[in-house]
């Protein structure tokens, strides 16, 4: 939501984003090293009351390819209609940051904004612990998100507030 002026996606795709960003882990019961492939063949197999075959198939790729190893080029990639690939581009340079963001599932840090600079997009969070693990994943993911947007995404850590005694 945070980016919505920058990725001018639907609400039906924000929709996709979430259901894979819950379920992009699910793989990882089939192959930890091999873990979007199984996550793929799980969701696939899978249906979702409610969702076209397109969302659904938008939504399994999504969950897939959540660590941003994906390229154009990919062959379940190319069996998308051109603008159903940007879509899915789109939401995968989201989900990896998120999902870097999140590195050690522990629920740390909280963006707060997102401010298109002049540097890039400053993205403003809190942290309730050492983030170091989500930084370092953070900039590892990072040039998907550039890629796909032309726009360099930052951390911009705001201190937190002092509590009243």
């Amino acid at each position: 939501d945070l980016t919505k002026k920058m990725h001018g996606l639907k609400k039906e795709e924000r929709l996709c984003l979430q259901l894979a960003a819950i379920l992009h882990n699910v793989g990882k019961y089939i192959a930890i090293q091999d873990d979007g492939s199984g996550t793929l063949a799980v969701l696939s197999a899978t249906e979702f009351i409610g969702l076209t075959p397109e969302r659904k198939q938008l939504v399994s790729l999504l969950a897939c390819f959540h660590n941003g190893h994906v390229s154009i080029s990919e062959y379940h990639v190319r069996q998308l209609p051109e603008p159903m690939r940007l879509v899915l581009m789109k939401l995968i340079a989201i989900l990896c940051v998120a999902n870097a963001l999140d590195a050690g599932h522990a629920g740390k840090i909280q963006l707060i904004r997102a401010k298109q600079t002049e540097r890039g997009l400053a993205l403003t969070y809190e942290a309730s612990a050492d983030e170091t693990l989500e930084r370092w994943h953070f900039m590892k993911h990072s040039p998907f998100f550039r890629n796909v947007f032309g726009v360099e995404p930052y951390l911009v850590k705001r201190q937190a507030r002092e509590t009243e005694a």
